[in-house]
């Protein structure tokens, strides 16, 4: 079995890619259930169709001399819809191809035990020379060796090709981020992207925003988190979001650390919470303009559920 050397400093990949974004009709939607973007020799970056899932989340899957590593499964269990396992053997396949190696392995991880992070793994059961991290906290802090401290780092050695770990319990209590030294990739999972972010535990999620050699724990910033108001991504439904649980304001020496008002009972911020009714009376009246009598009552039950 010929090594493979990867290199000590991060390598410049391929990103001058255009991500598939869903289209207005899911049914006409003629996008690749999964699609397959190669970062470098060694790394692939997946994404899940949105007519599939609306959570459309990026998967990636990761090659070192003696075992792959995938993290995230998407939001998708059924094989018919969503054939992770298929897309990630033939990836597989290809590369053995090019680098023969018996008995490889994959190990199949999560940045967070979120449903849209893990649905696939039952896709990975029955495959061989495969290991399932199981999400649950104390067994993800365990295989990584991160501890109960959260401070210390750990660590998944694919032979040859090491990428770092950190616990990272602000946006869920499981969530861990990675770095790949061979690439330069920060994987954050759901912590860190540029949009909307849920957090579960304020301090902790302030903890992990700071930069490295700090104390990770530790009182946050600033001294409330309020709930921001549901916006269009999540509008399709009527129930609450999974992953907006209250946010409750830190203890300040002020306050004593009462909740904070919820902009969509009538109290905190009064920006907040008059985007919060455009943002329904909008959606109402795009319903209404449809003429689509099951759109108009899902968006009247959305507006009553966000009054109450």
């Amino acid at each position: 079995m010929q090594q493979i050397g990867f290199p000590a400093s991060p390598g410049a990949g391929d990103l001058d890619v255009r991500w598939i974004h869903g289209s207005e009709s899911a049914k006409h939607n003629t996008d690749p259930d999964i699609q397959v973007h190669r970062y470098d020799e060694h790394t692939y970056v997946l994404r899940q169709n949105k007519a599939i899932n609306y959570e459309a989340p990026f998967m990636f899957l990761m090659f070192g001399n003696t075992r792959a590593l995938l993290l995230d499964t998407g939001a998708t269990a059924s094989p018919a819809y969503f054939p992770l396992r298929r897309t990630v053997d033939e990836i597989v396949d290809r590369w053995l191809a090019d680098h023969p190696r018996e008995d490889y392995g994959l190990v199949v991880a999560h940045t967070h035990g979120h449903g849209d992070h893990i649905a696939g793994d039952g896709q990975f059961r029955d495959r061989p020379h495969t290991v399932i991290v199981d999400p649950a906290p104390e067994r993800v802090r365990e295989f990584f060796g991160l501890g109960d401290d959260l401070d210390v780092l750990g660590s998944v050695d694919l032979g040859g090709r090491v990428l770092d770990a950190v616990a990272s319990p602000g946006h869920h209590k499981a969530a861990v981020t990675f770095y790949d030294r061979a690439t330069g990739l920060l994987l954050t999972g759901d912590t860190v992207y540029p949009g909307r972010l849920y957090v579960a535990d304020w301090p902790a999620f302030s903890a992990d925003h700071r930069p490295p050699g700090e104390v990770r724990r530790g009182p946050p910033p600033h001294p409330r988190a309020r709930l921001p108001h549901r916006d269009d991504h999540h509008a399709g439904r009527g129930l609450p979001d999974p992953h907006h649980l209250s946010a409750r304001r830190a203890a300040a020496p002020d306050d004593g650390g009462a909740p904070a008002a919820d902009p969509r009972r009538g109290g905190g911020d009064r920006r907040t919470a008059r985007r919060a009714r455009l943002s329904r009376v909008h959606r109402l009246r795009v319903a209404l303009r449809s003429r689509n009598a099951a759109a108009c009552g899902s968006a009247r039950r959305r507006t009553a559920w966000a009054r109450r």
